[in-house]
């Protein structure tokens, strides 16, 4: 009800965050968690079937909102060099054949993609809406808390040189 204010204070504010890797795979798994709180006290009482106000000071109560964001990337990475073995002894008749890198061994393309990561994401997998706030100014949800954008695809490409 003050000029101004931030928005709500819920009870309970918490996100989850769970990653696994495996052979330059990168899957990470949000959970996102905004508790209950009370409305606006002004915009809470509730009308009796008659339509007249209802005088048992019960307040409307904003439930609870749960969303899941998940990414799934993948990493082109240059090749680790093994280092050539050593003797002990080398006669002079013997030559060592010259150690191949993998840069001499792979392709344009391959170089190319090395240092490239490509993703692939869904933001509120599950397409959730966030809860009615009858308190919020003009936009029946808190702007502070929420976000009306519902299930967000993309695709994310990025490079290092």
């Amino acid at each position: 009800t003050l000029p101004l204010a931030p928005g709500a204070i819920p009870w309970n504010k918490a996100f989850l965050r769970a990653e696994w890797e495996w052979r330059n795979f990168d899957f990470i798994a949000t959970g996102n968690y905004v508790g209950d709180f009370i409305d606006d006290p002004q915009f809470s009482a509730d009308q009796s079937v008659f339509g007249g106000p209802d005088f048992t000071n019960r307040r409307r109560r904003v439930p609870s909102y749960m969303t899941l964001d998940m990414r799934l990337a993948y990493e082109f990475v240059k090749p680790t060099v093994e280092a050539a073995p050593t003797y002990a002894k080398e006669s002079k008749d013997s030559k060592a054949a010259p150690m191949q890198t993998s840069a001499e061994s792979s392709s344009f393309w391959q170089r190319m993609l090395w240092g490239t990561e490509l993703a692939v994401g869904v933001d509120n997998a599950f397409d959730r809406n966030p809860p009615t706030v009858l308190g919020a100014f003009n936009d029946n949800y808190d702007t502070s808390l929420y976000s009306i954008r519902n299930r967000f695809w993309y695709v994310s490409l990025k490079k290092k040189f």
